[in-house]
């Protein structure tokens, strides 16, 4: 989460700032408003470090550390994860191009996978169809939404998909022995989180 808190207010995450283009191309002059960052991290809504798990699911086909995952359960620990865009307009411009690769997810709604059931924070999630995007953009209450972010947002990538920002943990779900219920038969064999270290190692390899 700290690494994504960097990216993102060094501005190598979002290309935010009206600066050259990696081409060297000069950007047009641009307003105040315009030269301001497309979006940043902040304070959680409680005003606390919030430690505790989340449900987090995948949008669009963008982001090369996603490939084949459709939703996760992993824990959050951070005090300034809240996503905020610089206005309305902005969160539609990231959305529109496929940015907003994560998303958190209600923790004990219906499962979006078409993998076998996992285990919410209450219990089992069952299968069912994918949420539609007036369900992703709508601001989920505490704690579904850990810190209050914008639009749900969990993670970000770059425009090439092959940088990630995320607020959740996927090096602390790797085994099924880091899940808080992983006592309970209906586990998955591997934590949530292998599956995005699996996919950085085919693509990068």
């Amino acid at each position: 989460c700290n690494g994504f808190q960097i990216l993102i207010k060094s501005g190598l995450l979002l290309d935010q700032r009206g600066r050259e283009s990696l081409s060297g191309a000069k950007k047009s002059p641009e307003t105040d408003r315009e030269r301001e960052p497309l979006a940043t991290l902040t304070w959680n809504d409680s005003g606390q470090y919030e430690d505790r798990w989340a449900r987090v699911g995948t949008h669009g086909s963008k982001c090369v550390f996603l490939k084949d995952i459709d939703e996760m359960y992993l824990p959050v620990a951070h005090a300034e994860g809240k996503f905020v865009a610089r206005d309305e307009a902005a969160l539609e411009q990231l959305d529109a191009a496929g940015q907003l690769v994560l998303r958190y997810l209600p923790l004990d709604a219906p499962a979006r996978s078409t993998a076998p059931e996992r285990v919410g924070r209450l219990g089992v999630l069952k299968k069912s169809g994918a949420s539609t995007p007036s369900d992703a953009n709508r601001r989920l209450p505490f704690p579904d939404n850990p810190n209050g972010s914008m639009g749900n947002v969990a993670g970000v990538c770059d425009a090439t998909g092959r940088v990630l920002g995320l607020m959740p943990h996927p090096e602390r779900h790797i085994t099924r022995t880091q899940h808080p219920r992983w006592t309970r038969p209906e586990t998955t064999r591997t934590g949530d989180g292998l599956k995005m270290f699996e996919n950085a190692v085919a693509y990068f390899a």
